[in-house]
């Protein structure tokens, strides 16, 4: 079953920026935590390991690099 896209207008002039928790800086680079799911648990049917990854966000303040792991990009 897939969603339905839905399209919605919104006008950034009504958005406030996200700031950083650490440092309120706004500006964020996406960045990876990889994950290996072996081939010998039970949730894995296929037989085969798998590289999966998560994308992040990260500060890219250089003094910061907080990664906000509970926000993730689509």
């Amino acid at each position: 079953m897939n969603p339905k896209k839905v399209n919605i207008n919104i006008d950034l002039k009504d958005a406030t920026d996200f700031k950083c928790p650490k440092c309120d800086g706004n500006l964020f680079d996406v960045v990876y935590s990889i994950f290996k799911i072996s081939k010998m648990l039970p949730s894995n049917p296929t037989g085969k390991d798998i590289i999966k990854q998560v994308p992040h966000f990260k500060c890219v303040n250089k003094k910061c690099g907080h990664i906000l792991k509970d926000i993730r990009p689509r």
